[in-house]
């Protein structure tokens, strides 16, 4: 029976982060006010931006070169089709036992106990799970050719432009099973629910309706471009080419850990240099600093802008400070301290202490600003 998925797939995903007066941020690392202290003060905060996973992530450099087509788990391998080439490692070790030339074409692979199955076109490849050659290929009954592909529950599933459908991998035969509203990048099954994945994020798409889903899924903290995913051992192996804020390109890949975790409001402070330094919360905009402690301090003293904290008494939400291009970072740490006096509690500066925790790891010194 044909089934319709919500008419948006970002609609679906873990809503996006949107920075107002009332805005959704999901929690992450804690707010360190000392990273700011290794930046130059001098320097220009928006020079010194960053914004990806938190702790919930372990980067992992995967084999090979090129583009991340699909990825693929058996039981103790794991297989990473890059660039031309299939690459299988041995899992948990993740030592590389053996690197092959992929299937022409492919763009998706999934596996399942047996075999892996790898999307050239439209055809279906059968691959050797050990010796990752090719065994059968099936031309697939479908209007356009599959770009993702997922084993699931003793099914293959593919997805023909914004459809997903059910794969006979004996007959090549499709069936409609579910139409949304944007593209898919990957596909890929935890055992219980099939997961999905587009340029904004990720969401579970199937399972039991009776079951809880623990993790909603999450947005990506960039753009992806193309990505690919698998689970392995309850965590999502995803490797992406990204664009991010500043609009530099880039790759990432490594394992991210499903975390459920309390959504909170937030007040965002937006700091501008031009021509002075000017600031602005929510859609008011504040002349100068003394109008900005005055303002901190009624919001801080506003119920309709309380949290529950930790110890489940009502505290005023998270600041949030937004940097732009000009801005100091001396003047983000001062504005950090005249928000912790006027009775916030947690004040955060994302952007800025996402790249701190990046580049200045070991105790390295910090890298001259990117113009």
């Amino acid at each position: 029976m044909n089934r319709r998925a919500p008419s948006s797939l970002s609609a679906a995903v873990l809503p996006a982060l949107a920075f107002a007066v009332t805005c959704v941020l999901a929690l992450a690392l804690p707010a360190q006010r000392a990273l700011l202290d290794r930046l130059p003060p001098d320097a220009d905060a928006s020079n010194h931006r960053y914004v990806g996973f938190g702790d919930e992530f372990e980067p992992w450099e995967l084999p090979g070169e090129g583009e991340v087509h699909g990825l693929g788990r058996t039981v103790d391998r794991c297989w990473i089709a890059r660039g031309d080439h299939l690459h299988r490692l041995e899992w948990p070790s993740r030592r590389l036992l053996q690197t092959v030339e992929a299937p022409k074409d492919l763009v998706g692979l999934t596996a399942d106990e047996r075999f892996l199955y790898a999307l050239a076109g439209k055809n279906l490849h059968v691959v050797d799970a050990v010796a990752g050659q090719s065994v059968r290929t099936l031309p697939i009954d479908s209007i356009g050719p599959p770009l993702t592909i997922a084993a699931h529950r003793g099914a293959l599933y593919v997805t023909v432009d914004r459809t997903l459908m059910q794969l006979d991998a004996a007959t090549g035969v499709v069936r409609l099973e579910i139409e949304f509203g944007q593209l898919p990048q990957w596909l890929a099954s935890d055992g219980e629910h099939l997961w999905i994945g587009n340029d904004a994020g990720c969401c579970p798409l199937l399972g039991d309706a009776a079951a809880k889903v623990p993790w909603a899924g999450r947005t990506w903290p960039w753009f992806a471009k193309t990505s690919a995913a698998v689970w392995v051992e309850g965590r999502l192996l995803i490797a992406a080419e990204y664009r991010d804020a500043l609009g530099v390109s880039g790759h990432c890949s490594g394992l991210l850990q499903p975390r459920a975790e309390p959504a909170v409001g937030c007040v965002t402070l937006k700091v501008y240099s031009v021509p002075k330094l000017r600031y602005e919360i929510g859609p008011t905009p504040i002349r100068d600093e003394g109008a900005l402690r005055d303002e901190l301090r009624r919001l801080a003293a506003d119920p309709a802008l309380q949290v529950r904290g930790l110890d489940g008494k009502a505290v005023p939400m998270p600041v949030v400070i937004e940097a732009k291009a000009g801005v100091k970072v001396r003047d983000v740490a001062r504005i950090w301290d005249l928000a912790v006096a006027a009775g916030f509690p947690q004040v955060r500066c994302p952007e800025q202490e996402g790249w701190v925790r990046r580049n200045l790891k070991d105790g390295k010194s910090p890298p001259a600003n990117r113009k």
